[in-house]
């Protein structure tokens, strides 16, 4: 009797369903390590785009931004020099990821290749990684400029 309850425990261990969490997304989605992954996200009322790939043990990993339009002098020009103050800035202090287009667009874009395979953890880690370097600009961004995106109230 004592084994019959120890076989039929082990039977219901064997079964119950485990969470998957995201080390195993890619199981999940049915994905092949080798194919790219793409996920946006928002943050401060900025629209962030992640593209990765993965090449055998290499991980490219491709993040973009647009951080709201320098504005216009007429509309405020305390604004449009404080707003190419901080692009400035955060162009000098995070080598160049925050850079300004033709269109007076404020970017923000990050290319990371790693000798490693392409996980959920690393992905994350990476875009948290650049998050927190970027946060101070986007905080100050956020107080001069009107993000693309509104943030919705919870």
């Amino acid at each position: 009797m004592a084994g019959q309850s120890s076989d039929f425990i082990s039977i219901i261990r064997d079964s119950t369903p485990r969470p998957l969490g995201i080390s195993r997304s890619r199981e999940l989605a049915g994905g092949n390590p080798t194919e790219q992954m793409e996920f946006t996200f928002t943050h401060r009322g900025f629209l962030f785009a992640v593209r990765a790939r993965s090449h055998e043990q290499a991980t490219e990993m491709q993040f973009r931004a647009h951080l709201g339009n320098l504005p216009y002098t007429y509309e405020d020009p305390f604004a449009r020099i404080n707003a190419f103050s901080v692009v400035e800035a955060a162009g000098a202090a995070l080598g160049g990821r925050i850079t300004l287009t033709e269109q007076q667009r404020i970017m923000l874009s990050e290319l990371i290749i790693i000798n490693e395979p392409l996980t959920p953890t690393l992905l994350m880690t990476k875009a948290t990684s650049l998050i927190l370097k970027a946060e101070p600009y986007l905080e100050l961004l956020s107080m001069i400029i009107t993000p693309p995106i509104i943030p919705q109230p919870h």
